[in-house]
């Protein structure tokens, strides 16, 4: 795994433990909006490590990760599918029209995120462990 990818992984995981004290504390709308932050910094970390390139904005990293997906990246698509439905609820939180969060909701994004962050860090150490097999 790059230093760069290990970075937005490192990043990804305090955004999931403010998703769960949020959640923890009821405050579903920042327990869904930091859930969907972790996924984003999670995908970015997989191009980075396979592209070597890092998207700063959110749809470019959408687009990226997609493109990586039809390149066959073996990521769930419908697991993939979390970073616009993330992005669609951090953006009417964000600036409207607000919608409300529910324990359930929350929880569900929390769950997607935290599958999100473990299928992408899987990705990046299995990276690791070939480029670490095609130097021997």
């Amino acid at each position: 795994m790059s230093p760069e990818a290990a970075d937005y992984l490192e990043t990804a995981h305090p955004a999931l433990d403010v998703s769960r004290r949020s959640l923890t504390a009821e405050i579903y709308e920042t327990a869904a909006r930091e859930a969907y932050i972790a996924a984003l910094n999670a995908a970015r970390a997989v191009i980075f490590d396979m592209k070597q390139i890092a998207p700063k904005s959110h749809s470019g990293t959408r687009s990226q990760f997609f493109l990586l997906i039809e390149q066959g990246l073996d990521f769930d698509r419908k697991l993939a599918g979390f970073l616009a439905r993330g992005f669609d609820i951090k953006q009417k939180l964000d600036y409207g029209p607000w919608v409300d969060v529910d324990a359930a909701d929350a929880q569900n994004y929390l769950e997607q995120a935290e599958t999100f962050v473990a299928a992408a860090k899987a990705i990046c150490d299995a990276g690791k462990d070939s480029a670490a097999r095609s130097r021997n």
